[in-house]
């Protein structure tokens, strides 16, 4: 089968998407032809493993990471001769392109939905304009809706019969020889912009300052690293600032001794398996699937993990501190079921049943 995937962006970038697709193509290209259609700052095709990767230079619009309009990877698109097409991402352009490209090649689309974010001021306009006259129309012409979360969002509700629930995986270089009791640093991994609310996370580490633990914030600016510095700087907080390339990211994670994820909206972020599959405590926000996600891994033992603002953080971390040994037990233990529930293989595999289900509903 010739699989041809599309999205806005892709490796060497980080992300939760482009980490996702990279994986997924990875596996996918043991069984079938995958091309990869991307945007990129020049034209350039390269093969990365068996997986063909096609770049063309795009617009990128201001303030909308995901939404890149690139005429030429339009074109190059069209004359494109695959067997399934698949684009990721809801408020990215791409899915709707290739939706309908794929229907005037009488072909199945498949689009995978990684989160369902929720704008705010001015952003949540676009995002109305979005639904209403933009998601409608690809969703119309989608054979099958892969779902990476069990939450279905309300305004999705008339497709459940296309959704498919196929999880993010976890990659099994995402491990460390070192345990966490040996490290000294409270990291937090992804991308620096509002919604991750990153300054929740200074404020509440700076509430552990008698500890001599050091923050580490490593991601891609997205506008917010000189104000998170600033507050920092004021909070008078021993603060590393990293950007790193994806084949660093795992030396992070193992130079940790907790991972922090402060955001305000997740769908099912992959920052939750790479930090328990590198034997690292993860500490969340109650967003996107985490009820499953912790529920599924820690039993009951899951709240020790979670928190609302500020201040339960720091008193979730502070407990973490004073009992080690315990979160530790906790943690292996759902690192077994994670490796288990949560790897690109079977994942591949899922996503492969999906194509063919398409393909034969098309018929």
């Amino acid at each position: 089968m010739r699989v041809i995937q599309v999205v806005h962006s892709f490796y060497p970038s980080l992300g939760d998407i482009e980490s996702h697709v990279y994986w997924l193509t990875k596996e996918l290209a043991e069984r079938n032809e995958v091309v990869v259609y991307t945007t990129g700052k020049e034209r350039k095709d390269e093969m990365i493993g068996k997986v063909m990767v096609r770049r063309f230079p795009a617009i990128r619009f201001p303030f909308f990471s995901s939404v890149n309009l690139s005429l030429g990877l339009l074109f190059a698109l069209n004359k494109e001769k695959g067997d399934v097409f698949h684009s990721h991402g809801f408020g990215s352009l791409m899915p709707l392109f290739t939706a309908k490209i794929a229907w005037l090649k009488r072909k199945p689309f498949v689009f995978t939905l990684h989160g369902y974010p929720q704008q705010r001021g001015g952003l949540a306009l676009f995002q109305k304009f979005y639904e209403t006259f933009i998601a409608p129309i690809y969703l119309f012409f989608t054979a099958k809706i892969i779902n990476v979360s069990t939450i279905i969002p309300k305004q999705l509700a008339n497709c459940k019969n296309k959704i498919e629930y196929i999880p993010n995986g976890v990659a099994p270089s995402f491990t460390c020889d070192t345990p966490f009791e040996s490290r000294n640093a409270i990291s937090y991994i992804g991308r620096l912009d509002e919604e991750k609310n990153i300054p929740l996370l200074i404020r509440a580490f700076s509430e552990l300052r008698k500890r001599r633990l050091k923050l580490i914030i490593c991601g891609k600016d997205a506008g917010v690293k000189a104000r998170l510095q600033s507050l920092a700087s004021a909070e008078n907080i021993n603060a590393e600032f990293l950007e790193v390339p994806y084949e660093k990211v795992r030396d992070v994670y193992c130079d940790s001794k907790a991972i922090v994820l402060p955001s305000r909206y997740e769908g099912f972020p992959l920052i939750w398996l790479e930090a328990i599959s590198c034997s690292r405590p993860i500490f969340s926000t109650r967003v996107g699937d985490y009820k499953h996600f912790f529920g599924m891994l820690f039993g009951t033992e899951a709240e020790r993990f979670l928190f609302n603002d500020e201040k339960e953080l720091a008193e979730k971390l502070n407990a973490f501190l004073d009992d080690e040994v315990g979160h530790e037990r906790i943690l292996l233990a759902g690192r077994k079921i994670l490796l288990k529930e949560f790897d690109w293989v079977s994942i591949a595999e899922k996503t492969e049943k999906v194509y063919g289900s398409a393909t034969q509903k098309g018929k």
